[in-house]
């Protein structure tokens, strides 16, 4: 009986053993089969950019209109910050601005800034990546009566269609979410007269800067930090000399870097 069940597992093995002879492939079947090599998107790194563009949102849908003049004038954060920006902004703009000057604005969104560019020149010009933040913007200055001011979709580096030449361009909370500043900042810089002015803010590479990464990344949202250091060597590539620096937010290092610049003549020195 044992040697009965013993030869039937014999038999039974040797079968299967027969059988995947029989399915090996024949000699040269590797070598003749085309090799296909991973791509990029293969990769590791490519598998993380994927799952990057699947997961951040678009710039024109980082905002609606309500909810952002609701966390900024409605939260003790909110209102805190837009107060500590505004101290450093109104103070940079009491030294820039001209009655008769032509102002770009770009990522005006609500509008808070720009009203009050609107009541010191004579021409804003402003500009939104999201439309909703247009219409809102538009609604509101015709509003508040300021018929100074034209609202328009525009996006950096490559969405601005207002050629200029402006006196000044103003960038307030927009370049933390553009990738390439250099660009961004010679965009700016292309709209200005020769010795027009510019004052632009982003994100420091501060305690508070990786606290506002976070949270955006949250959101859906990416943030670029940059040091001081760094935004002064763009803005010089792009033809900007940096004349002043001011901080602003809940610590010395804070969440906000504001630099004023002025575009150089076609003679001056980098």
């Amino acid at each position: 009986m044992r040697r009965s069940a013993c030869a039937g597992r014999l038999r039974l093995w040797a079968d299967r053993h027969h059988i995947a002879r029989r399915r090996r492939p024949p000699r040269g079947w590797l070598e003749s089969r085309p090799v296909s090599v991973p791509g990029p998107s293969a990769s590791p790194r490519g598998a993380l950019e994927r799952a990057r563009e699947r997961w951040f949102r678009s710039a024109s849908a980082y905002w609606r209109p309500e909810l952002y003049e609701r966390y900024f004038t409605r939260t003790p954060i909110g209102s805190l910050l837009r107060r500590r920006d505004d101290r450093i902004v109104h103070a940079a703009l009491d030294r820039l601005l001209e009655p008769e000057h032509e102002v770009l604005e770009v990522g005006a969104g609500t509008g808070h800034y720009t009203l009050a560019l609107a009541r010191r020149c004579a021409r804003v010009v402003a500009l939104d990546a999201a439309p909703e933040m247009v219409e809102y913007l538009y609604a509101r200055a015709a509003r508040e009566g300021a018929a100074n001011v034209e609202a328009a979709i525009g996006r950096l580096p490559d969405g601005i269609d207002a050629t200029g030449p402006f006196d000044g361009v103003v960038c307030l909370g927009v370049l933390g979410y553009v990738a390439d500043l250099g660009a961004a900042l010679g965009a700016l810089a292309e709209r200005l007269r020769p010795g027009g002015w510019a004052l632009f803010s982003l994100p420091p590479r501060t305690a508070e800067g990786r606290l506002h990464e976070a949270v955006e990344l949250v959101g859906r949202r990416h943030v670029s930090l940059r040091s001081a250091a760094e935004a002064r060597e763009a803005a010089r590539r792009a033809g900007l000399g940096v004349v002043a620096e001011a901080r602003a937010g809940l610590s010395s290092g804070g969440i906000t870097l504001l630099l004023e610049a002025r575009r150089r003549g076609a003679g001056e020195a980098a």
